[in-house]
């Protein structure tokens, strides 16, 4: 072989030139560094073909996340547009419901299990009507309790929230609760309800350790008075929301309409 600094000829095993005293680069040194290097730029090819790869991936996921967050808006862009459209008869219906059970079948339920239940009150023996009106006087431990006076008839009055209770002793020493009726029936299934509450109050107070669970009748009394105000809640709600609509669709004529379609 031939030196590559002065050209001069040396022999194949030499390690530096014995004309200018350079060191031998034989052919295999040169193959192999220009292997090192073609490796490097074909390594940083490949981490570049993969970083290419990636983000073509989450490029996909992000669009086909875009298209299923699109579909879903869609849809339900169609069913408020139906159930707007089916707007009034849903308030119709439901209103119309809950009013009926509270104004019609809830008062008629009530009456149907007070006319079934005893009212009879368990008094000490010999016990009269004055005896128990000074025992009550102050005393008695219903929350609603107004207070309590004689009647027409000499019976002890109780005076309660929604209406007056008279306790009337009756033949055999039974001793029973009722309630004076009034013109507004409006609070009839509170007044029955409050009759039943006043009841279970006198035999607790007169009977401490008799089983009757007070507390639920409250719960009971409580649940009544709050579903008569919410009908006229409901009532009010609804008539605004249905005149709200039509007067919408009297703006916008045939919008119901078409949303229906």
């Amino acid at each position: 072989m031939f030196c590559r600094q002065c050209g001069i000829q040396i022999s194949d095993d030499a390690a530096y030139c014995r004309g200018c005293g350079a060191k031998v680069i034989k052919a295999e040194t040169v193959d192999c560094i220009s292997d090192t290097v073609g490796q490097r730029v074909g390594g940083d090819s490949g981490e570049k073909e993969k970083q290419k790869s990636s983000a073509i991936g989450v490029w996909i996921i992000v669009i086909v996340s875009l298209g299923v967050a699109g579909l879903a808006i869609w849809l339900l862009f169609l069913f408020l547009r139906w159930l707007l459209s089916a707007f009034i008869p849903a308030v119709a219906v439901i209103a119309g419901g809950y009013i009926l059970y509270h104004k019609v079948l809830a008062k008629v339920i009530t009456g149907y299990f007070y006319d079934r239940t005893s009212k009879e009150i368990h008094l000490p023996e010999g016990m009269t009507a004055s005896s128990l009106l000074e025992t009550l006087s102050g005393k008695f431990n219903y929350p609603y309790f107004k207070g309590v006076h004689y009647g027409a008839d000499g019976e002890c009055v109780i005076e309660g929230k929604y209406a007056m209770y008279p306790v009337c002793f009756g033949e055999n020493n039974i001793t029973e609760i009722s309630y004076i009726a009034e013109a507004d029936d409006k609070k009839k299934r509170t007044v029955l309800l409050e009759t039943l509450t006043i009841r279970d109050y006198i035999n607790k107070f007169f009977n401490p350790n008799l089983p009757v669970d007070v507390t639920k009748d409250m719960k009971k009394l409580k649940l009544a008075e709050g579903q008569r105000k919410a009908v006229a809640v409901v009532c009010a709600i609804a008539s605004v929301l249905i005149a709200a609509v039509i007067v919408w669709d009297y703006i916008t004529p045939g919008s119901l309409q078409s949303m229906a379609v």
